[in-house]
């Protein structure tokens, strides 16, 4: 309940609890006219890094939906790492991941180079 007093509200009311199934959900209270919520459970879901292995395992998947690897490295990736890019470890897993980090890091660099006009970062059609 601390956490809710710097919320500096003027209160005409108490907090109070409300649940969803059994389990405390948020607080509630009378401001003026309006009823206002605040809910627990919507940061920790929310927040990406609560499970750490998720956050980092995602990168890999990511790049390759966004196009940022090849579907070569993706595969191999895939094979070699068993959807367990972080932390893994496998050395063929490693070195994939090395490759990966450089292919991000260049990516990266082409992206942000001001040198580099727009058309120089599109292939060209034969």
């Amino acid at each position: 309940m601390e956490w809710l007093k710097k919320l500096n509200f003027k209160e005409t009311e108490k907090w109070h609890p409300w649940f969803v199934e059994n389990q405390i959900a948020g607080y509630s209270m009378r401001y003026g006219s309006n009823i206002l919520f605040a809910t627990i459970k919507g940061y920790s879901l929310c927040n990406p890094a609560v499970d750490v292995d998720i956050e980092n395992n995602a990168h890999v998947p990511y790049a390759f939906r966004m196009g940022l690897i090849s579907d070569e490295l993706f595969q191999s990736l895939v094979t070699t790492c068993n959807g367990k890019y972080w932390n893994s470890s496998s050395p063929s897993c490693q070195g994939n991941m090395e490759q990966f980090y450089m292919d991000q890091e260049q990516a990266l660099q082409k992206l942000f180079d001001p040198k580099l006009g727009r058309e120089k970062l599109h292939a060209k059609q034969v």
